[in-house]
């Protein structure tokens, strides 16, 4: 992605809650242009590993509904992941 370019979107799925970031890449790095968050309504994830995939799914889909809404449509994600 060149400078200036897309925007860039990036989920944290945690233990606790999800979190959507909103990004544009520039010359210096990366410029955080908005952020959502919403906890998860029951403990569907225990130690950082998913226990109710549709719980999840749920709470994903809103974060980003929500993100959508202010910056159009959104495509493709980038996510982290760890496993034990």
């Amino acid at each position: 992605m060149k400078a200036g370019g897309e925007k860039l979107f990036a989920l944290d799925i945690g233990t606790r809650s999800i979190t959507g970031l909103i990004l544009k890449q520039t010359d210096k790095g990366y410029e955080l242009l908005d952020i959502e968050t919403r906890e998860h309504r029951e403990r569907s994830m225990m130690g950082g590993q998913i226990h109710n995939i549709v719980a999840v799914a749920s709470v994903i889909q809103e974060v980003k509904e929500s993100l959508a809404e202010r910056h159009g449509k959104l495509q493709k994600v980038c996510a982290p992941a760890a496993g034990r």
